[in-house]
């Protein structure tokens, strides 16, 4: 919750308390990963990185936003998921006092988070590490499992080294963490699950 000292005229806490009652009730029961507990937990990463980046309110309050909504699109559909919840920002945040402003600016990060859309500002780094906080997290694995189970129930299953080495492109390959406060707090922690992937692939 934002502080009730907040002087934007953004009713953030009333939108926050709508997104979130959406995503509980609306979300695919068969979504292991992209549920309600992984959007809280994005939320929880952008909140520390807000600060530790020293972003203004309204800086904090558009990546809030934009981390709240941008797996709600999982509402209507699973694969380009992020063009309904590009949608839903449009319908619905002008009903909280967003500025049209402000509205763009969480349909661009929104954007970033798309397959191949390069993180382009401040606030895309933020969302991108907030998402992928726990890579460099103890709870990975747990995590990862979720996803794992979730893409099987969408088609896409691996074989053991399938999925190790699946975790090994993305972790090694592609995903590098943004912002200088995702550097330290999770690099060190992420290059010991690559490591300890690598371990399993040997076995």
């Amino acid at each position: 919750m934002l502080s009730k000292k907040n002087n934007s005229k953004v009713n953030f806490n009333g939108m926050r308390e709508n997104i979130l009652h959406r995503l509980r009730y609306e979300l695919p029961e068969n979504l292991s990963y992209h549920d309600i507990n992984h959007t809280l937990s994005v939320e929880k990463a952008a909140i520390r990185l807000s600060e530790l980046e020293q972003l203004s309110t309204d800086e904090t309050i558009i990546t809030r936003t934009a981390v709240l909504y941008h797996d709600a699109g999982f509402i209507y559909q699973y694969n380009e998921n992020e063009i309904f919840a590009k949608k839903m920002v449009k319908e619905d945040l002008p009903k909280y006092g967003y500025s049209k402003k402000q509205i763009f600016r969480i349909i661009e990060i929104i954007r970033s988070t798309e397959k191949d859309v390069p993180s382009s500002s401040h606030l895309d780094d933020i969302m991108s590490d907030s998402d992928h906080d726990y890579f460099g997290r103890d709870d990975y694995y747990k995590i990862a499992g979720y996803l794992r189970d979730e893409l099987a129930i969408f088609g896409k299953e691996f074989s053991e080294i399938e999925w190790i080495n699946f975790q090994l492109a993305y972790l090694e390959g592609k995903h590098t963490y943004l912002t200088t406060s995702a550097k330290k707090l999770r690099n060190s922690e992420k290059a010991k699950r690559i490591e300890e992937l690598k371990s399993k692939r040997k076995i």
